[in-house]
């Protein structure tokens, strides 16, 4: 399984973006990546389980 979220990161500029998938059954391993120029800082939190209440 592959899921991108491309954004546009813009100098000076704070953004909060909030993307969630859900999939039935996955057991396996998985890897995440981030691509960002050295002047853009970022940070992510990830989680892995039941989906927070509301959002099933």
């Amino acid at each position: 399984m592959k899921v991108g979220f491309p954004m546009k990161c813009v100098d000076g500029e704070v953004t909060t973006i909030y993307n969630q998938v859900g999939v039935a059954e996955v057991e396996k391993e998985g890897t995440v990546s981030v691509q960002a120029l050295s002047t853009v800082r970022w940070s992510m939190t990830i989680g892995r389980g039941e989906p927070p209440e509301g959002t099933g």
